[in-house]
C-alpha cells in the first residue's frame, strides 16, 4: 500500500505552498479553510484570494469616482446582499459549527453591502 501523505505535512516544501506558509496567519485564514482532500495543494483559496484583492484594488478606484464605477458598484452591492443571505442559510442549516458567521461574517457584508447602497450615485435612468 503506498505511504499516505498528510497535507499538514508533505515531503517536499517545493510542491506543497501550504508546508511553506504553515507558521503564517495567511495560511491560517486562507489556505486553511479549503483542503483538497487527496494530500495535495489546495487551489482554490489562492484563486479566491486574489479575486477578493482585485476587488478590493477596484473598490479604491471607484472611491475616488464612484459616478465612473456605479455598474461595478451595483455588482458589488448586490454580490454581498446575495452572499449574505446564501450565508446565513448554511450557517443556520450548520448551526453549531458556524454560528459565529452571525457575528463576524455576515454582518460584515451586510455592512458593506449597506454602506455602498448609500454611497453610490443615484440612477438618474430606470436602471437597478
Amino acid at each position: 500500500m503506498p505511504r499516505r501523505i498528510s497535507p499538514a505535512h508533505p515531503p517536499n516544501s517545493a510542491l506543497y505552498p501550504n508546508r511553506i506558509m504553515s507558521n503564517a496567519g495567511l495560511n491560517w485564514l486562507i489556505w486553511n479553510d479549503v483542503t483538497s482532500g487527496h494530500g495535495h495543494a489546495a487551489h482554490v483559496p489562492p484563486m479566491l484570494f486574489l479575486i477578493y484583492v482585485v476587488w478590493g484594488v477596484f473598490l479604491l478606484l471607484a472611491s475616488r469616482r464612484p459616478a465612473a464605477y456605479s455598474s461595478f458598484l451595483s455588482f458589488t452591492m448586490w454580490a454581498n446582499l446575495a452572499h449574505v443571505l446564501l450565508m446565513v442559510v448554511q450557517a443556520t442549516a450548520d448551526l453549531d459549527r458556524y454560528w459565529s458567521k452571525f457575528l463576524t461574517d455576515i454582518p460584515f457584508l451586510l455592512i458593506l453591502a449597506v454602506g455602498i447602497f448609500l454611497w453610490r450615485p443615484k440612477s438618474t435612468g430606470s436602471s437597478v
